[in-house]
């Protein structure tokens, strides 16, 4: 869908995704996009959280449960809670994780503030994050719209960051942000 959109990414940082081992994949979030971006420009095999709304977009919403994405009501906290607990699983079972640690798109194109527990699942599990930065995806797809208007796409994948214990958890989140700011 990405070079059918006419969508040009050019991909870095190939090199810094460990071999053998399961991993977390955090992004920033600038639009619709990014999704069919990181699917289209990270070469290994991932799972991820996304809200419970997309899962009713008519064969998208098919897709995601069929390739077994999980929904997540950001409107209630046990939900958060719940993916927390689902991405331990997935990564004690070898998965990759891709999330959003945003939590949401941006309104403005800039990289927004981390959700607080957004990686928790890091430090619960012991897998390392590796930082992704996609810039040029905020004006691909407007707020509301499905058309794609084709852009030029940097997909930039940073060194793997570990938080080994809670007293390191909000400087190593801090860390993980500052990596893709700098991507960007």
């Amino acid at each position: 869908m990405v070079k059918v959109s006419g969508i040009r990414c050019e991909v870095s940082g190939i090199e810094n995704i460990p071999k053998n081992k399961a991993m977390i994949f955090a992004a920033n979030h600038q639009g619709a996009a990014d999704i069919l971006i990181v699917l289209a420009c990270l070469p290994t095999n991932f799972r991820f959280a996304i809200k419970k709304e997309l899962f009713n977009i008519p064969i998208f919403g098919w897709y995601l449960r069929r390739a077994g994405y999980f929904p997540i009501d950001r409107k209630l906290i046990l939900s958060a809670y719940r993916t927390v607990e689902n991405i331990i699983e997935y990564i004690k079972g070898g998965d990759n994780v891709l999330i959003f640690p945003e939590g949401t798109r941006t309104k403005t194109g800039e990289l927004g503030k981390f959700k607080r527990g957004s990686l928790l699942a890091a430090l619960k599990s012991g897998a390392p994050i590796v930082p992704l930065a996609i810039s040029g995806s905020f004006n691909l797809m407007p707020t509301g719209s499905f058309i794609i208007n084709p852009h030029p796409v940097k997909f930039s994948i940073g060194k793997p960051i570990e938080i080994t214990s809670e007293a390191d958890y909000d400087s190593k989140v801090e860390e993980v942000r500052s990596a893709i700011e700098r991507m960007l």
